[in-house]
């Protein structure tokens, strides 16, 4: 356990998880308005 190098993998920052985030938020509201009869 005395190794200098990290033992994980760490990815390179992305921006699909903040836009997955945004667009499943979206999904949602939408969904719950038309449930409600906001929608048409």
């Amino acid at each position: 356990m005395s190794d200098s190098h990290g033992a994980y993998y760490i990815p390179e920052p992305s921006r699909w998880p903040i836009v997955g985030t945004l667009a499943l938020f979206t999904i949602f509201v939408g969904g719950g308005m038309m449930l409600n009869g906001y929608v048409g």
